[in-house]
């Protein structure tokens, strides 16, 4: 099951249109190609060339979709006898090269090649200065006892296979550190094909075989159980949205390996690992005191704002402040109509948002166009009274901030929108401003 704890970020927008109308705006051309160019740019460039352990071993294995394969081991005397062997399964599971590996394709009932980052050759070290072991010194974490449980949370190994899961990635054969920028951005080429398909009308046939691409090339674990066709748009762009997700996941587990790679360089004393793991974020991170005005005004912000049928319960809150941010979010000084939104996320991109903020991804159209989304109020079909508005002071500029319940709207009677949606077309528009950490 998901995460139980959900985590929400309060931004002050500066400027932006609120979303109650649904004018007509062109979707963003070449949808994927930013997102995709950025993963392969990030991507590995080169690859290294393997060992070949002396006592070589091989072994042929099989599987569908989801499922864990079977091997035949085999015993070479030689290494190149085991490489020669290596290269014909590979050629005949494939129809693809080894050798040529780099501009491998993927062909209908054969197998592909899953990218996996990691280091070219897995090494066993112990530290050591003139042939003496060093024993470590671990200094005691300097954050609060909430933030430590916050950053272990964000970071947690568990928490990100238990979200993969969820969306049905088989963990397995993508583990967790070894995800790769490339095999993501492969993924969304595969889903562009789909549009492609869809906009010619292609036969469900044609629909199918790029379906089980996608499946293959962004593992899925199914079980015994069909694949499902991708034959909507709505399936597209759920499936887009699990790409972004992978994709933050991939950043977070980046920046955890950067800061244990980073202890591993260090002699004798090195800082906590919770330590090390905030360090990376570049975001200060402020526990608010329960008895605080502002804690009372957020507490009473969510109250009136949630509706009857879902009451989360705050546990803890964070003044937030990004790196460069404030600078950014200066641009628009000469704006004064600012308000304190939600922006509702999933717990396994919370360590990805800290560290770049919230972004304008090329393919996360909405109904009115692509941009990022807030929400002043939960309740269907209502708006919350501005009457009951009160405004608190971030660096010399009024914020408003809702505190009335909802009322109805019934001039939007006809609209498909859920609640009041505010949405800006730049990032530097907004600035997160509070982490909120619920029990929903």
């Amino acid at each position: 099951m998901a995460p139980k704890r959900r985590a929400a970020a309060a931004a002050a927008k500066a400027g932006g249109k609120k979303a109650k109308e649904e004018p007509d705006r062109a979707e963003p051309k070449d949808a994927f190609t930013s997102a995709k160019e950025a993963l392969l740019a990030a991507g590995p460039q080169a690859r290294g060339k393997r060992k070949v352990d002396e006592h070589s071993h091989g072994a042929t294995s099989g599987a569908g979709e989801g499922e864990v394969g079977q091997s035949k081991p085999k015993t070479f005397n030689k290494p190149e006898d085991a490489v020669k062997d290596f290269e014909k399964k590979f050629k005949d599971k494939t129809k693809n090269n080894w050798s040529d590996r780099v501009n491998f394709v993927s062909h209908p009932g054969k197998y592909t090649l899953i990218e996996v980052d990691g280091e070219q050759d897995a090494e066993v070290k112990v530290d050591s200065v003139d042939g003496k072991n060093v024993v470590k010194n671990v200094l005691p974490c300097a954050l609060d006892g909430a933030t430590q449980d916050l950053i272990q949370l964000i970071f947690s190994n568990d928490m990100f296979k238990e979200a993969m899961e969820c969306m049905n990635l088989d963990t397995k054969k993508m583990p967790l550190g070894k995800l790769s920028k490339l095999q993501i951005a492969k993924g969304f080429e595969v889903l562009q094909e789909l549009e492609t398909a869809m906009t010619k009308k292609s036969g469900k046939a044609t629909l199918q075989e790029l379906s089980s691409k996608f499946f293959t090339t962004v593992p899925h674990n199914f079980g015994r159980t069909r694949p499902p066709t991708i034959d909507s748009k709505d399936i597209v762009e759920t499936k887009k949205e699990m790409l972004m997700v992978l994709a933050d996941i991939e950043l977070a587990q980046t920046l955890k390996s950067e800061t244990e790679k980073a202890q591993e360089e260090m002699i004798e004393t090195v800082p906590h690992p919770l330590d090390q793991d905030y360090s990376s974020l570049k975001c200060n991170l402020t526990l608010l005191d329960k008895d605080v005005e502002t804690f009372e005004i957020i507490e009473t912000y969510l109250k009136v704002t949630s509706g009857d049928y879902r009451q989360p319960k705050i546990v803890n809150v964070w003044e937030v402040d990004r790196e460069t941010e404030g600078l950014r979010f200066s641009e628009n000084d000469n704006l004064d109509n600012r308000h304190l939104l939600w922006h509702g996320t999933n717990i396994a991109v919370v360590a990805a948002i800290l560290k770049s903020g919230l972004r304008i991804m090329p393919h996360s159209g909405g109904r009115v166009g692509c941009g990022i989304y807030f929400a002043s109020e939960n309740s269907k079909s209502a708006g919350y009274d501005p009457s009951k508005d009160i405004s608190i002071t971030l660096e010399g500029k009024k914020v408003s901030v809702p505190q009335g319940k909802p009322i109805p709207q019934p001039q939007f009677s006809d609209s498909h929108f859920r609640n009041s949606e505010y949405l800006i077309y730049k990032e530097s528009q907004c600035r997160l401003r509070y982490l909120l950490e619920l029990n929903m």
